[in-house]
Parts: C-alpha cells; structure tokens; sequence
C-alpha cells in the first residue's frame, strides 16, 4: 500500500528521517557556535589575568585582552612557522641552531644559517614559556605551563625526562654554562636543579625574582627584582647585593663576565660584576616590562628586548639604533657567539634576526600569521 501524500509531495514515512538530519545539523550548528564563542576575545580574559601572579606574564596578558590556546594538532599541522606568539627563542651555543617557544604549546627547532625549519621538540601540554640549549647542544630544555620542566632530544625530537612544577610559577629559568644546574625562578625561591640525575640541589630564598642568570664560569647567579642580587651557587650563599637601582626586569652577564647588563623602571644600565659597582645608566623612555637584554661580546653595546629590540651604546649612553618597527612586545633577544647578529622573539608567530651593525632584517624563521 502506498504512503500517504502530504501537500508537499513528501511521504510521512520520510518525515522522521529529514526531522533528525535536521536536528543534527542543529546540534553542529550549537557546538560550533560554542566554540566560537570559547574561543572570542571576551571581558572575562582581561579578567583572567588578574589570576596571573607573575607581574610579566600579567602584563603581556592584559596587554592581548585574550588568552586564547590554538589546538597543539593544529600547531603540529603548520610545522613551518609557530601560529601564536613566540615567547622565547634561544641560540645554540655554537650558534648553529635555533629554538623557539610558543604560545601554540610547540617547541621548534630551526636552522640559523638559512632559517630552515628542521622539527618539532617534544610535545607540551600548555604554554612553552622558556628553552634553553645545553652546553653540548643536544638537549634543549623547555618550561610549559601544565607540564613544568621537560627534555627534549635535539637529534631526535622526542620528549625525555620531565618534572611537575607549581602552577604558574615557572616562567624563568637559566641553565650554567657548564650544563650542571638549573635555576628555575619560583614565587619564595630559586630552585636549582641538577641535569644529570634530574633532582633538586637546592634553593635561593629570592622571592618574586624577574631575573636569573648565570655567569659564563657557573661560579655566580644574579637574581632579583627589585634588588639585583649576586649568589656564590657553590656555597648557595649571598655574595653581594648589587648597586641598587630603581627596578630590575632583566640582567644578562657579559660573555666575559665582566659586567651585567640590567633594564627596568625606564632604565638601562650596567654593573661591574666583580664589586657590584654601577657603572653607568641612562634612560630608556621605556615606560612598559623590558623582557630581555644582551651585551654584544665587545661590551659596546647593550640591547633590550620591550617595545621593540634596540641597541644601546654602553660608552656614550645613548640609543644607537632600533632594529626593525615593531607593532607589538619584543619577548627575547639573543646574540650570535660572532656578535654580529641579533635575534628576536615577539608577540607574532615568527622570529627574526637581525644585523646588529645596520639594524636591519636578515632573516626570518616561520611566517606572521597571527
């Protein structure tokens, strides 16, 4: 028998069939929608940052308005270039190979020569906020959100032994040119962590320290915020407080060790590391977080890492050049072990190296895509 006719010309029979691809299509309708809605840019982001107790990280957040986390797969899925910001990008020591931290939860390690990318490091749960290279080159070590310290094979790629931290606390760490030890800045302390059998040595009562790092012989670390510290690592004890400035957001050792570099508080300047002298400052006109900074191996020049990378003329205290214009926060700076290039992290998915003697870009590894 046949079905009967609606005035359509369409079978009651056929009526539930069309009823559920229609509500399926208002199922995927509604979860997309949601998803859009997660991912958008809402009042509750600039809230969220109040969360954050790193006053850094806090900055660069409310400085975005937006904590968005693109899908890791998706990150793998444009292996070439990062697509979020590029928190940190660190030089092999021999200066050959590139790593990059990313919003994207994704470690890449690049080519410096040609900017080629080679692979992805590991994977991470959460935002890679730091990596350093050991002395050898074969191990980077990375900091992540919701993962804590890692270490990722250079060779091969893979993902080695790991170490939980506190939430929100592990943002900053230095490794000692020896490849010994760790410092990981926490809110009360300094962690010191040992590399080869992958346990605490001890800690530094520094607390809310924005800087650490180490001297190029791994005798001394300079830490702080608002007192720039030097510590024996040896005797973990205070060695001396460093001529005291108005604030600390960076500090960097010389290749020599001779001097530190410092910015902070919309200054710039240097001690001499071995009586804590200040040896001279000026202003940077800086009014936001200085990221970074690095001392060209002449000790000719200091360069800072905020609004945009720029290079300073230790002698004559005054601004040599800009590299590049910027349209947002310079995260990290490096320099080549030649002293001839410079190369930046920002608020982009790409990185870039720039000649230090011109100010211009020579290279850049990844695209802009966000």
């Amino acid at each position: 028998m046949r079905h009967a006719e609606n005035r359509t010309g369409v079978s009651r029979a056929s009526l539930p069939t069309i009823a559920g691809s229609v509500l399926g299509i208002l199922s995927l309708f509604i979860v997309v929608a949601t998803a859009a809605l997660w991912h958008s840019p809402t009042a509750s982001a600039e809230d969220s940052c109040d969360q954050i107790r790193d006053i850094v990280e806090k900055a660069r957040c409310r400085v975005a308005h937006v904590n968005r986390v693109p899908p890791q797969h998706l990150a793998r899925a444009l292996e070439p270039t990062h697509i979020n910001w590029v928190y940190d990008a660190e030089l092999s020591p021999d200066g050959k190979l590139l790593a990059s931290a990313g919003k994207d939860e994704v470690v890449k390690l690049w080519e410096v020569g040609t900017g080629k990318f080679i692979r992805n490091l590991g994977t991470h749960e959460g935002w890679v906020r730091q990596v350093v290279f050991s002395p050898s080159g074969k191990t980077v070590y990375s900091l992540a959100d919701n993962q804590g310290l890692s270490e990722l094979d250079v060779g091969t790629g893979k993902l080695g032994r790991t170490q939980q931290g506190p939430a929100h606390e592990w943002y900053k760490m230095a490794i000692s040119p020896d490849g010994k030890l760790l410092a990981i800045r926490e809110d009360k302390d300094v962690l010191l962590w040992r590399t080869q059998d992958w346990a605490e040595q001890s800690r530094l009562p520094v607390a809310q320290a924005a800087v650490v790092a180490f001297a190029p012989d791994s005798t001394l670390l300079v830490a702080g915020r608002r007192l720039g510290e030097l510590w024996d690592v040896g005797s973990r004890t205070k060695k001396m407080i460093l001529e005291p400035v108005a604030e600390v957001d960076a500090a960097a050792f010389s290749p020599d060790g001779s001097l530190i570099g410092w910015a902070g508080g919309g200054k710039a300047g240097v001690w001499e590391a071995a009586s804590g002298k200040l040896l001279s400052s000026w202003s940077t006109g800086n009014s936001f977080t200085t990221f970074a900074v690095a001392i060209t191996p002449d000790k000719g020049l200091l360069l800072t890492a905020f609004e945009y990378p720029s290079e300073w003329d230790i002698a004559t205290r005054q601004l040599a050049r800009k590299l590049g214009t910027m349209t947002d926060l310079t995260h990290s700076i490096a320099i080549t072990p030649d002293g001839k290039f410079a190369i930046t992290s920002h608020m982009g998915s790409d990185i870039r190296m720039w000649d230090i003697a011109s100010g211009q870009m020579v290279r850049q590894f990844g695209e802009r895509v966000n």
